[in-house]
Protein backbone atom coordinates (compact mmCIF):
# COMPACT_ATOMS: atom_id res chain seq x y z
CA UNK A 1 0.00 0.00 0.00
CA UNK A 2 1.32 3.42 -0.94
CA UNK A 3 0.09 6.82 0.22
CA UNK A 4 1.10 10.27 -0.99
CA UNK A 5 0.05 12.80 1.65
CA UNK A 6 -0.26 16.52 0.91
CA UNK A 7 -1.28 19.31 3.27
CA UNK A 8 -3.80 21.59 1.56
CA UNK A 9 -5.80 24.73 2.28
CA UNK A 10 -8.43 23.44 -0.14
CA UNK A 11 -8.75 20.59 -2.66
CA UNK A 12 -11.42 19.14 -4.92
CA UNK A 13 -12.01 16.33 -7.40
CA UNK A 14 -14.00 16.72 -10.61
CA UNK A 15 -15.40 13.97 -12.86
CA UNK A 16 -16.88 15.04 -16.18
CA UNK A 17 -16.98 18.60 -14.89
CA UNK A 18 -18.89 17.71 -11.69
CA UNK A 19 -17.29 18.20 -8.27
CA UNK A 20 -17.54 14.84 -6.48
CA UNK A 21 -15.30 15.65 -3.53
CA UNK A 22 -14.14 18.86 -1.90
CA UNK A 23 -12.45 19.89 1.35
CA UNK A 24 -11.04 22.98 2.99
CA UNK A 25 -7.92 22.80 5.14
CA UNK A 26 -6.77 19.24 5.65
CA UNK A 27 -5.00 16.34 3.97
CA UNK A 28 -5.21 15.28 0.32
CA UNK A 29 -4.22 11.62 0.09
CA UNK A 30 -3.53 9.57 -3.02
CA UNK A 31 -3.90 5.86 -2.24
CA UNK A 32 -2.33 3.01 -4.20
CA UNK A 33 -3.38 -0.57 -3.38
CA UNK A 34 -1.42 -3.74 -4.12
CA UNK A 35 -2.75 -7.31 -4.25
CA UNK A 36 -1.01 -8.28 -1.02
CA UNK A 37 -2.47 -5.45 1.07
CA UNK A 38 -4.56 -6.33 4.13
CA UNK A 39 -7.06 -4.67 6.44
CA UNK A 40 -4.46 -4.82 9.21
CA UNK A 41 -2.25 -2.57 7.08
CA UNK A 42 -5.16 -0.17 6.59
CA UNK A 43 -5.77 0.00 10.35
CA UNK A 44 -2.10 0.84 10.89
CA UNK A 45 -2.12 3.63 8.30
CA UNK A 46 -5.36 5.15 9.60
CA UNK A 47 -3.89 5.27 13.10
CA UNK A 48 -0.80 6.96 11.69
CA UNK A 49 -2.89 9.51 9.79
CA UNK A 50 -4.85 10.28 12.93
CA UNK A 51 -1.73 11.16 14.92
CA UNK A 52 0.45 12.58 12.13
CA UNK A 53 1.62 16.02 13.29
CA UNK A 54 2.39 17.95 10.12
CA UNK A 55 0.39 21.14 10.60
CA UNK A 56 2.01 24.28 12.00
CA UNK A 57 1.19 25.59 15.46
CA UNK A 58 1.23 29.23 16.61
CA UNK A 59 5.04 29.16 16.69
CA UNK A 60 5.33 27.89 13.11
CA UNK A 61 6.38 24.38 14.13
CA UNK A 62 4.80 21.27 12.58
CA UNK A 63 3.26 20.11 15.82
CA UNK A 64 -0.49 19.75 15.15
CA UNK A 65 -2.56 16.82 13.88
CA UNK A 66 -5.55 16.78 11.54
CA UNK A 67 -7.95 16.80 14.50
CA UNK A 68 -6.03 19.62 16.20
CA UNK A 69 -6.64 21.97 13.26
CA UNK A 70 -10.21 20.78 12.62
CA UNK A 71 -9.14 19.59 9.17
CA UNK A 72 -10.81 17.34 6.63
CA UNK A 73 -9.50 14.45 4.57
CA UNK A 74 -9.91 13.81 0.84
CA UNK A 75 -8.91 10.28 -0.22
CA UNK A 76 -8.32 9.48 -3.90
CA UNK A 77 -7.69 6.01 -5.32
CA UNK A 78 -4.60 6.17 -7.56
CA UNK A 79 -3.34 2.87 -8.99
CA UNK A 80 -0.59 4.74 -10.91
CA UNK A 81 1.39 4.94 -7.66
CA UNK A 82 2.46 1.40 -8.53
CA UNK A 83 3.79 2.34 -11.95
CA UNK A 84 7.12 0.57 -12.60
CA UNK A 85 9.29 2.38 -15.15
CA UNK A 86 12.54 0.53 -14.53
CA UNK A 87 12.35 -1.40 -17.79
CA UNK A 88 11.40 0.04 -21.17
CA UNK A 89 9.44 3.21 -21.81
CA UNK A 90 5.99 1.89 -20.99
CA UNK A 91 5.04 1.80 -17.27
CA UNK A 92 4.04 -1.55 -15.84
CA UNK A 93 1.20 -1.80 -13.31
CA UNK A 94 1.45 -5.52 -12.51
CA UNK A 95 1.94 -4.78 -8.79
CA UNK A 96 -1.22 -2.68 -8.57
CA UNK A 97 -4.23 -4.38 -6.99
CA UNK A 98 -6.93 -5.76 -9.25
CA UNK A 99 -9.90 -3.35 -9.57
CA UNK A 100 -12.38 -5.39 -7.52
CA UNK A 101 -9.92 -5.99 -4.67
CA UNK A 102 -8.66 -2.38 -4.73
CA UNK A 103 -12.24 -1.07 -4.64
CA UNK A 104 -13.04 -3.15 -1.54
CA UNK A 105 -9.85 -1.99 0.16
CA UNK A 106 -10.60 1.64 -0.71
CA UNK A 107 -14.12 1.34 0.74
CA UNK A 108 -12.64 -0.17 3.90
CA UNK A 109 -10.08 2.59 4.44
CA UNK A 110 -12.77 5.24 3.86
CA UNK A 111 -14.98 3.55 6.46
CA UNK A 112 -12.11 3.35 8.96
CA UNK A 113 -11.23 7.00 8.42
CA UNK A 114 -14.85 7.98 9.07
CA UNK A 115 -14.79 6.01 12.32
CA UNK A 116 -11.54 7.41 13.67
CA UNK A 117 -10.98 10.81 12.06
CA UNK A 118 -13.48 13.53 13.09
CA UNK A 119 -15.65 15.00 10.33
CA UNK A 120 -15.95 18.71 11.03
CA UNK A 121 -17.61 19.65 7.74
CA UNK A 122 -19.00 23.07 6.88
CA UNK A 123 -22.23 22.76 8.85
CA UNK A 124 -25.77 23.69 7.78
CA UNK A 125 -27.67 26.86 8.58
CA UNK A 126 -30.94 26.63 10.54
CA UNK A 127 -32.86 27.98 7.55
CA UNK A 128 -31.65 25.20 5.24
CA UNK A 129 -31.68 22.37 7.79
CA UNK A 130 -35.32 21.32 7.03
CA UNK A 131 -34.38 20.82 3.35
CA UNK A 132 -31.63 18.24 3.71
CA UNK A 133 -33.95 15.22 3.39
CA UNK A 134 -35.66 16.63 0.28
CA UNK A 135 -34.94 14.81 -2.99
CA UNK A 136 -32.60 16.58 -5.43
CA UNK A 137 -32.14 19.45 -2.97
CA UNK A 138 -28.52 20.69 -2.86
CA UNK A 139 -27.88 23.33 -0.22
CA UNK A 140 -25.07 25.04 -2.16
CA UNK A 141 -22.58 24.48 -4.97
CA UNK A 142 -20.05 23.08 -2.50
CA UNK A 143 -22.17 20.01 -1.83
CA UNK A 144 -21.29 17.02 -4.00
CA UNK A 145 -23.65 14.46 -5.49
CA UNK A 146 -27.23 14.71 -6.71
CA UNK A 147 -29.12 15.43 -3.52
CA UNK A 148 -30.37 11.83 -3.15
CA UNK A 149 -28.12 10.31 -0.47
CA UNK A 150 -29.88 11.58 2.65
CA UNK A 151 -33.42 11.06 1.26
CA UNK A 152 -32.47 7.44 0.51
CA UNK A 153 -31.09 7.03 4.05
CA UNK A 154 -34.27 8.48 5.52
CA UNK A 155 -36.42 6.17 3.40
CA UNK A 156 -34.48 3.08 4.50
CA UNK A 157 -34.57 4.04 8.17
CA UNK A 158 -38.33 4.71 8.11
CA UNK A 159 -39.03 1.38 6.41
CA UNK A 160 -37.20 -0.25 9.29
CA UNK A 161 -39.50 1.55 11.72
CA UNK A 162 -36.91 4.08 12.87
CA UNK A 163 -36.13 7.74 12.41
CA UNK A 164 -33.13 9.93 11.61
CA UNK A 165 -32.39 13.33 13.12
CA UNK A 166 -29.71 15.94 12.51
CA UNK A 167 -28.03 18.56 14.64
CA UNK A 168 -25.85 21.11 12.86
CA UNK A 169 -24.11 24.40 13.41
CA UNK A 170 -22.83 26.47 10.51
CA UNK A 171 -19.05 26.39 10.43
CA UNK A 172 -18.84 23.67 13.10
CA UNK A 173 -20.19 20.51 11.42
CA UNK A 174 -23.18 18.19 11.70
CA UNK A 175 -24.24 15.22 13.80
CA UNK A 176 -26.73 12.68 12.47
CA UNK A 177 -28.58 10.54 15.01
CA UNK A 178 -30.19 7.25 14.03
CA UNK A 179 -32.93 5.53 16.04
CA UNK A 180 -33.87 1.94 15.20
CA UNK A 181 -36.29 -0.32 17.10
CA UNK A 182 -34.91 -3.38 18.86
CA UNK A 183 -37.13 -6.25 17.75
CA UNK A 184 -36.99 -9.93 18.57
CA UNK A 185 -37.39 -11.99 15.42
CA UNK A 186 -38.88 -15.44 15.79
CA UNK A 187 -37.26 -18.02 13.54
CA UNK A 188 -39.75 -19.81 11.34
CA UNK A 189 -38.83 -23.24 9.99
CA UNK A 190 -40.56 -24.10 6.76
CA UNK A 191 -40.73 -27.75 5.89
CA UNK A 192 -40.04 -29.08 2.44
CA UNK A 193 -43.07 -30.00 0.41
CA UNK A 194 -43.70 -32.53 -2.27
CA UNK A 195 -43.24 -31.18 -5.79
CA UNK A 196 -45.51 -31.81 -8.76
CA UNK A 197 -43.66 -34.98 -9.65
CA UNK A 198 -44.26 -36.41 -6.20
CA UNK A 199 -40.60 -36.48 -5.14
CA UNK A 200 -40.19 -35.68 -1.45
CA UNK A 201 -37.39 -33.34 -0.27
CA UNK A 202 -36.59 -31.88 -3.68
CA UNK A 203 -36.96 -28.10 -3.75
CA UNK A 204 -37.58 -26.07 -6.86
CA UNK A 205 -34.52 -24.14 -8.00
CA UNK A 206 -34.49 -20.55 -6.80
CA UNK A 207 -34.34 -17.95 -9.52
CA UNK A 208 -30.99 -16.18 -9.71
CA UNK A 209 -30.74 -12.39 -9.77
CA UNK A 210 -27.48 -10.71 -10.73
CA UNK A 211 -26.96 -7.29 -9.13
CA UNK A 212 -24.44 -5.04 -10.87
CA UNK A 213 -23.86 -2.23 -8.37
CA UNK A 214 -20.61 -0.53 -7.34
CA UNK A 215 -21.97 0.75 -4.01
CA UNK A 216 -21.84 -2.18 -1.61
CA UNK A 217 -24.40 -0.70 0.80
CA UNK A 218 -26.99 -0.53 -2.02
CA UNK A 219 -26.35 -4.18 -2.86
CA UNK A 220 -26.64 -5.20 0.80
CA UNK A 221 -30.00 -3.44 1.09
CA UNK A 222 -31.44 -5.26 -1.95
CA UNK A 223 -29.88 -8.56 -0.89
CA UNK A 224 -31.43 -8.37 2.58
CA UNK A 225 -34.85 -7.77 1.02
CA UNK A 226 -34.73 -10.46 -1.69
CA UNK A 227 -32.40 -13.21 -0.47
CA UNK A 228 -35.17 -15.38 1.01
CA UNK A 229 -36.88 -15.72 -2.35
CA UNK A 230 -34.00 -15.51 -4.81
CA UNK A 231 -30.37 -16.51 -5.14
CA UNK A 232 -28.49 -13.21 -5.25
CA UNK A 233 -25.23 -12.65 -7.14
CA UNK A 234 -23.25 -9.41 -6.92
CA UNK A 235 -20.60 -7.73 -9.08
CA UNK A 236 -19.21 -4.17 -8.64
CA UNK A 237 -18.90 -3.11 -12.30
CA UNK A 238 -20.22 -3.69 -15.80
CA UNK A 239 -17.28 -5.76 -16.99
CA UNK A 240 -17.79 -8.27 -14.18
CA UNK A 241 -21.53 -8.25 -14.93
CA UNK A 242 -20.91 -9.49 -18.47
CA UNK A 243 -18.56 -12.22 -17.22
CA UNK A 244 -20.98 -13.28 -14.48
CA UNK A 245 -23.88 -13.39 -16.96
CA UNK A 246 -21.95 -15.80 -19.18
CA UNK A 247 -20.72 -17.90 -16.26
CA UNK A 248 -23.73 -17.96 -13.90
CA UNK A 249 -26.65 -17.64 -16.36
CA UNK A 250 -28.91 -15.58 -14.05
CA UNK A 251 -32.65 -15.26 -14.61
CA UNK A 252 -32.68 -11.45 -14.26
CA UNK A 253 -30.17 -8.59 -13.97
CA UNK A 254 -30.46 -5.42 -11.88
CA UNK A 255 -28.07 -3.04 -13.64
CA UNK A 256 -26.81 0.17 -12.08
CA UNK A 257 -25.90 2.66 -14.79
CA UNK A 258 -22.97 4.60 -13.35
CA UNK A 259 -20.22 2.10 -12.48
CA UNK A 260 -16.43 2.02 -12.84
CA UNK A 261 -14.48 0.01 -15.45
CA UNK A 262 -17.57 -0.44 -17.66
CA UNK A 263 -20.87 1.37 -17.11
CA UNK A 264 -24.29 -0.27 -17.13
CA UNK A 265 -25.23 0.90 -20.62
CA UNK A 266 -22.08 -0.61 -22.13
CA UNK A 267 -22.57 -3.84 -20.18
CA UNK A 268 -26.20 -4.10 -21.29
CA UNK A 269 -25.21 -3.71 -24.94
CA UNK A 270 -22.65 -6.53 -24.63
CA UNK A 271 -25.14 -8.81 -22.88
CA UNK A 272 -27.81 -8.08 -25.50
CA UNK A 273 -25.34 -9.17 -28.18
CA UNK A 274 -25.39 -12.58 -26.48
CA UNK A 275 -29.01 -12.85 -25.35
CA UNK A 276 -32.26 -11.02 -26.08
CA UNK A 277 -34.22 -13.00 -23.49
CA UNK A 278 -32.63 -12.09 -20.15
CA UNK A 279 -34.63 -9.33 -18.40
CA UNK A 280 -32.43 -6.34 -17.51
CA UNK A 281 -33.77 -3.68 -15.15
CA UNK A 282 -31.74 -0.47 -15.05
CA UNK A 283 -31.45 1.39 -11.73
CA UNK A 284 -30.34 5.02 -11.83
CA UNK A 285 -30.81 8.39 -10.18
CA UNK A 286 -31.06 9.85 -13.68
CA UNK A 287 -34.04 7.88 -14.99
CA UNK A 288 -35.75 10.98 -16.37
CA UNK A 289 -32.63 12.28 -18.10
CA UNK A 290 -31.07 11.13 -21.41
CA UNK A 291 -29.23 8.47 -19.41
CA UNK A 292 -32.51 6.62 -18.81
CA UNK A 293 -33.34 6.77 -22.51
CA UNK A 294 -29.90 5.44 -23.44
CA UNK A 295 -30.39 2.52 -21.04
CA UNK A 296 -33.61 1.54 -22.84
CA UNK A 297 -31.95 1.94 -26.22
CA UNK A 298 -29.10 -0.33 -25.10
CA UNK A 299 -31.63 -3.07 -24.30
CA UNK A 300 -32.83 -2.61 -20.73
CA UNK A 301 -36.43 -3.75 -20.29
CA UNK A 302 -37.23 -1.11 -17.71
CA UNK A 303 -35.67 1.81 -15.82
CA UNK A 304 -36.29 2.39 -12.11
CA UNK A 305 -35.42 5.75 -10.56
CA UNK A 306 -33.51 6.08 -7.29
CA UNK A 307 -34.62 6.28 -4.56
CA UNK A 308 -37.27 3.61 -4.95
CA UNK A 309 -39.46 1.62 -2.54
CA UNK A 310 -38.16 -1.93 -2.24
CA UNK A 311 -41.73 -3.15 -2.68
CA UNK A 312 -41.85 -1.50 -6.09
CA UNK A 313 -38.56 -3.14 -7.05
CA UNK A 314 -39.92 -6.52 -5.98
CA UNK A 315 -43.14 -6.03 -7.97
CA UNK A 316 -41.12 -5.12 -11.07
CA UNK A 317 -38.94 -8.21 -10.67
CA UNK A 318 -42.01 -10.43 -10.28
CA UNK A 319 -43.42 -9.21 -13.61
CA UNK A 320 -40.42 -10.79 -15.34
CA UNK A 321 -39.93 -13.86 -13.14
Amino acid sequence: MRLVIQRVNHASVKVDGDVIGKIGKGLLIFLGVADGDTREMVDKYVKKLQGLRIFEDADGKTNLSLADVGGSLLLISQFTLYADCRKGNRPSFVRAGKPEMASRMYDYIVARCKEQIPDTGCGISKEKLPLIFTRFEKLNDFVQGTGLGLPICKSIVERLGGRIEVESELGQGSTFILYLPNRQVQEVVVGKRENAAGNMGVENRQKKILIAEDVESSYLQINAFLKKEYTILWVPNGEEAVKSFIREKPDLILMDIRMPVMNGIQATAKIRAISQEIPIIAITAYAFCPEGERALEAGCNEVIAKPYPLEKLKETIETYL
